[in-house]
């Protein structure tokens, strides 16, 4: 499908996104209104058009303002929509004070009983929450809640399950909090994913997610038209 795109029908998918994504139920970052809003944000900033910006801005807040108990995981909960936002705000596609913003997600991610977690994988378990944690460390906000103490704690939850199997994923996350090496390869770890799965050929057009859906078919024709241009830009 990725073959057949075009400035045309990039525009068809920005106008159904526009009409459809608010009435979507799913939050979060891979298949719900944060994932779009990234999309949207990029966009936006290709255009250097402030329409697309203040959509983006739309669904961050429909999102955050429907947070009620959610899962905490990255594909479809806190960790994801948390990550987002974070992007979002301090790559200045959004304004606003990171640690405000995120007050309430933090506080959830730190009431998870660490000796209770059993799942490690990306999606769905501790990998995910815990580049979300990296990400926040990596911005290096003033007032995280993430204290020494409890870093400390996950250290040792890491430690002590070194022979579980561990995703890909999860692997480049623990190893990178292990040795307190908090970069820009957690970003790109996020857009690798989509890239890599959308590139997959399970995009479906009966979702308007990031993950598999529209807003990563019309993601990635964008990152690639980008490349293309400052490639030709260096020439």
């Amino acid at each position: 499908m990725l073959y057949n795109m075009n400035m045309k029908s990039l525009k068809q998918i920005v106008d159904y996104l526009i009409l459809n994504s608010s009435g979507m139920s799913d939050l979060g970052l891979y298949h719900g209104k944060v994932g779009v809003a990234i999309f949207f944000a990029h966009y936006s900033r290709y255009l250097k058009n402030d329409l697309y910006a203040d959509f983006s801005y739309y669904l961050i807040k429909e999102s955050y303002d429907e947070l009620f108990s959610y899962l905490l995981n990255i594909e479809y909960g806190l960790s994801g929509i948390g990550w987002g936002i974070n992007y979002l705000v301090n790559n200045n596609y959004l304004s606003g004070n990171i640690d405000d913003v995120l007050y309430d997600i933090d506080s959830c991610i730190l009431k998870c009983d660490l000796n209770k977690i059993d799942d490690f994988t990306f999606d769905r378990g501790f990998g995910g929450i815990l580049c979300y944690i990296c990400s926040r460390l990596f911005y290096k906000s003033d007032k995280c809640l993430f204290d020494s103490k409890y870093l400390n704690d996950i250290k040792e939850i890491l430690i002590l399950n070194n022979n579980v199997c561990l995703d890909s994923n999860s692997k480049i996350i623990f190893n990178m909090f292990l040795n307190d090496n908090f970069d820009i390869k957690i970003d790109k770890l996020i857009f690798d994913i989509i890239k890599n799965r959308n590139n997959c050929c399970k995009c479906s057009f009966d979702s308007l997610g990031l993950l598999d859906g529209l807003s990563g078919l019309a993601y990635i024709y964008l990152d690639n038209m980008m490349n293309d241009e400052t490639c030709l830009c260096i020439r």
